[in-house]
């Protein structure tokens, strides 16, 4: 097996005729010698092209798209950034189309290890390499169980999930609803509040990446009113500078949450804060 050799050699002379023919003046764009006379041979081989395909709801459905990962022209020439990834893929999209609307993206076991050692752990992947045998998917965008996308998040966010009510996942979103439990199981609160913040973030499993990039994005919403009252509190503190963030007026926020300042504070994750107002209360300025 050679998979260097492309399967449809080109036309040599043909392309020497062309770089030949390149005029003195632009012959530098593209690192041809401006002294050039002539070419004798050309040895070539097959490059891979990295597909990027952005999948998301739009106003009449599920969307996929391929899209140009190396566009960067938007800012210079005034155009939209959508305009820019899209300008130079169409006409390559318009081959490979069909199996593109049929893409989907899943969660699936790896045993990692071997013998006594061995473990599973759960990756995120897609229906790529088999992607003929899935001809009807073009309103999917995932194909996930409860299980698969609990073990991702988890280790992404460093909790626990317990139920299904914690994760809601239709045809094209994944949506966390963060409780007051959740927080208390994780290792990591302040990326969490962080992610409430925003809305919104992304999964990237690395794993993998010399074969497939997987880039998920999570929706997160407050499961209940403590979680709602940590995100009021965090919002402050994020519009805040630390000198002058008052533990007076976030007392007076929390005035009817069944929860204390400190307990607030712990949950979202805002040591230094905690640590801010006991130095205040416990240490003398010198």
């Amino acid at each position: 097996m050679k998979p260097d050799i492309v399967h449809t050699p080109f036309n040599k002379e043909r392309i020497i005729e062309k770089l030949k023919n390149i005029p003195m003046d632009i012959r530098d764009e593209f690192a041809i010698p401006i002294g050039l006379k002539d070419i004798t041979d050309l040895s070539y081989t097959k490059l891979s092209f990295q597909i990027l395909v952005a999948a998301s709801i739009a106003e009449n459905g599920v969307l996929k798209e391929v899209i140009d990962g190396f566009a960067n022209q938007s800012y210079i020439v005034g155009r939209s950034y959508y305009d820019d990834v899209r300008q130079y893929i169409t006409n390559f999209e318009d081959n490979i189309k069909s199996k593109v609307q049929n893409l989907v993206f899943k969660v699936h076991e790896r045993n990692l290890g071997y013998n006594a050692e061995q473990k599973v752990d759960y990756i995120l992947s897609s229906n790529w390499r088999e992607i003929d045998r899935y001809p009807n998917h073009g309103d999917d965008i995932f194909q996930f169980d409860f299980e698969g996308i609990k073990h991702i998040l988890s280790k992404k966010l460093k909790t626990v999930i317990d139920t299904e009510q914690d994760i809601e996942f239709s045809k094209g979103i994944i949506e966390f609803q963060i409780s007051k439990k959740t927080l208390q199981k994780s290792s990591d609160r302040k990326s969490i509040i962080s992610n409430l913040l925003r809305g919104r973030d992304y999964l990237f499993d690395s794993m993998f990446k010399n074969f497939n990039v997987q880039l998920l994005y999570i929706y997160y919403s407050p499961a209940d009113e403590i979680v709602e009252k940590i995100l009021e509190i965090s919002s402050i503190i994020k519009a805040t500078s630390f000198d002058d963030i008052s533990e007076k007026r976030l007392l007076e926020r929390c005035s009817e949450c069944s929860l204390s300042l400190r307990q607030i504070l712990i949950l979202g994750g805002h040591n230094d804060i905690l640590e801010k107002f006991d130095m205040e209360k416990n240490m003398i300025l010198i």
